[in-house]
Order: C-alpha cells, then structure tokens, then sequence
C-alpha cells in the first residue's frame, strides 16, 4: 500500500480523526475522494463514511452521508459499489425511511 492510501485509511478509521467530521469542512475533500480516478481511494472513503453515520457530524445529518454514498452506487468498479452497496445496507438499518426514498431518486 502506498504512503497515500496508508494516510487515507489512518484518517478514515481512526476515531480522533472523525472529529473532523463535526463540521462541514471535511465535505469538500469526501466528495474530492470519492470522484478519485482510484477505486481503492472511493472504496476507502465508502467504507469510513459508513461507519460516520454513528459520528456527531453525520449522526446529525445522515442524509449528506446517504446522499454522497447514493450518488455512486452505480460506480464503474465492481469493488466500489459492493462497497456503496453494503454501507447503504448497514446505513438502512438505522435510518431505513432515508435510504428507500433516497434509492427512488
């Protein structure tokens, strides 16, 4: 794994590092990673936005994570959106009305 994705992945999983979340400044650089030209960087960020949901930021408005993760649930790689598709599964259970409206657009 190169020097990025290891960075990607500490900031992803780590627990102090969500606290970026609590504010809307880390949306631009979510999206900026999931358009990445690298699946591993979208499936990366698929997988930390999944487990955001139980975040302050996205506990609050689990719509924005639904809506990043919905807009690319028809990815080009196979690998991204078995991803997409398994944290809009986990996502559902908690917030299962959000996810079946969001999945009729």
């Amino acid at each position: 794994m190169d020097e990025y994705m290891r960075y990607l992945e500490e900031l992803i999983l780590e627990k102090d590092s969500l606290k970026l979340v609590k504010n809307e400044v880390a949306l631009p650089l979510i999206e900026e990673w999931l358009n990445s030209d690298c699946a591993n960087v979208r499936r990366a960020v698929s997988e930390g936005v999944r487990i955001w949901t139980s975040r302050p930021y996205f506990e609050d408005n689990p719509q924005a994570a639904i809506q990043l993760l919905s807009a690319h649930k028809e990815d080009n790689s196979e690998y991204v959106r078995k991803s997409i598709g398994n944290a809009l599964k986990d996502i559902r259970k908690k917030y299962p009305q959000m996810i079946s409206e969001e999945l009729k657009s």
